[in-house]
């Protein structure tokens, strides 16, 4: 996953996680390793997705993806959701959380938004 800090000194996250959820159920987490992104730059970091039904989860992704770009629609979109936690340190030293929830269309746009840059 690609990061972009705007910000003019050192920006870290301790951890950063997308969970997501069909039909009330979670499908599975998409976890980034701890990073520290220098000022006015980008990073990309590695991360791991888990889930207990693998198969399933991408099953369910590979179909909401071809609905999202116009396809057929087989599987109810609109029961998909997404959170992302984000734990930061506020100048290095004070904690910091944030949870943001997202529809799965919404997440679709934001990770697909070619306008987005540094």
């Amino acid at each position: 996953m690609e990061f972009c800090n705007t910000m003019p000194y050192w920006m870290s996250f301790k951890k950063f996680e997308i969970i997501t959820f069909y039909d009330m159920k979670q499908n599975g987490i998409f976890t980034v390793y701890p990073l520290t992104i220098n000022p006015a730059s980008t990073a990309v970091q590695k991360g791991v997705f888990t889930s207990e039904e693998f198969t399933a989860a991408q099953y369910l992704f590979m179909n909401l993806d071809f609905e999202f770009d116009g396809g057929d629609i087989r599987i109810d979109p609109n029961k998909l959701y997404v959170m992302v936690n984000i734990s930061t340190p506020i100048i290095g030293i004070i904690p910091y959380t944030t949870t943001l929830q997202y529809s799965g269309f919404e997440f679709s746009n934001l990770m697909n938004n070619e306008k987005l840059s540094c």
